[in-house]
């Protein structure tokens, strides 16, 4: 699908997809940008946030980590300052795809929307709850706080923004601090190590429970 965001008002393709050798699943993920890689890919610079690397490599993510943790097609749906309506609504824009998880990173229920004007409602929970109650989803949250309304019953809060934050980000929690023993620069909030360790925290996760 073709969206226009903050980022890209021109427009971004998407799902962003991570390949593996001989993928055993299809995992989708949806959220903000703790989730977001197309839109790095479109500009495939990373200037912007005030880097120096020439071009955009999603090796040191954790959507990558994960895909060859699972040997799973990653298929990421991500977008920079989504609000929750307009990540479900993403969600069930997928309803000719199958994939064998969907993976939700819950952002703030009270931002607004960017793709479509609105906010989060009773009716948009609804309506991908419903989508999504055959389906296997985990739940992932960035604060405890933004922890509301779930899909299904398997959660994670992370907070590896806080303990492992990419010195170089644009954004930091206040909680925050340089961990010394991080050395490399990521995406999603995070530095490379941080990525590796949420995409490790989730495989256990999700590795016992892709039969759930």
């Amino acid at each position: 699908m073709h969206i226009k965001t903050w980022m890209c008002p021109n427009g971004v393709d998407l799902p962003y997809i991570i390949q593996v050798d001989n993928p055993i699943y299809k995992v989708s993920i949806f959220g903000d940008s703790f989730a977001q890689l197309a839109e790095h890919a479109h500009f495939g610079k990373q200037i912007w946030l005030g880097r120096s690397d020439p071009i955009f490599n999603h090796e040191c993510t954790w959507q990558y980590f994960l895909a060859n943790l699972l040997s799973a097609e990653i298929h990421s749906y991500g977008v920079s300052r989504a609000g929750m309506g307009d990540i479900t609504n993403l969600i069930v824009n997928t309803v000719d795809k199958q994939y064998d998880l969907y993976i939700v990173f819950h952002t703030d229920y009270f931002r607004k929307n960017i793709i479509e004007p609105g906010t989060y409602t009773a009716l948009s929970y609804k309506k991908v709850s419903n989508f999504l109650s055959d389906k296997k989803v985990l739940n992932v949250y960035w604060d405890e706080r933004h922890k509301i309304k779930s899909f299904g019953n398997h959660e994670y809060i992370s907070n590896f923004h806080i303990t492992h934050r990419n010195p170089e980000d644009h954004y930091y929690d206040p909680k925050s601090k340089i961990n010394p023993l991080d050395i490399g620069t990521s995406y999603c909030h995070m530095s490379a190590r941080g990525n590796l360790l949420l995409a490790i925290e989730l495989h256990k996760i999700i590795a016992s429970r892709l039969k759930f």
